[in-house]
């Protein structure tokens, strides 16, 4: 399969995978009962997958080029923790929407991380480190391996603390 086909299926999966609602909140009564809120762990959570991925990448890749993976494993993870952010500030904006941002944060039950975050992650992710880093490799293989079990161990990192830490109920 070639690069074009592959960046072709990525993005009509990624625009299927949003254009489909995943569930309606009916009740607006949520309430947080902790003071943190999954956006307010956001910078910790960062910093320990970002940790987590590049040594994992690295040493399943066997790559020349370390600084190369920090860069791209920075960029993939700023887009996929930002897209979830991003698509519910985008709600803010139609016309039906009663709430800023800042509100829709502090009155939903935002958890973030879940199964569909992981399936997201490595839609958006995967293609960021895997073609900017494959030439620089030894092991493709090894790459590949080393980006899904370093995304899947970081969102189920981050789904346990982030439900840890942030309590509400209806």
């Amino acid at each position: 399969m070639n690069i074009t086909k592959n960046i072709n299926i990525s993005l009509m999966t990624f625009i299927l995978f949003f254009s489909v609602p995943l569930s309606a909140l009916a009740n607006s009564s949520w309430v947080w009962l902790t003071p943190f809120r999954p956006h307010y762990i956001l910078p910790f959570v960062i910093i320990a997958t970002l940790a987590i991925e590049i040594l994992m990448i690295y040493y399943f890749s066997k790559s020349s080029k370390f600084n190369k993976i920090i860069t791209f494993v920075i960029l993939g993870n700023l887009l996929s923790f930002l897209t979830p952010y991003f698509l519910q500030f985008l709600i803010t904006l139609t016309p039906y929407s009663v709430y800023d941002f800042p509100e829709i944060l502090d009155r939903g039950p935002h958890f973030t991380v879940g199964i569909a975050y992981l399936i997201l992650t490595l839609i958006i992710e995967f293609p960021v480190v895997y073609f900017t880093v494959k030439k620089d490799t030894k092991n493709q293989r090894g790459l590949i391996w080393g980006i899904i079990i370093s995304n899947t161990i970081t969102t189920i990192f981050t789904a346990i603390v982030e439900h840890a830490l942030c309590k509400g109920h209806w």
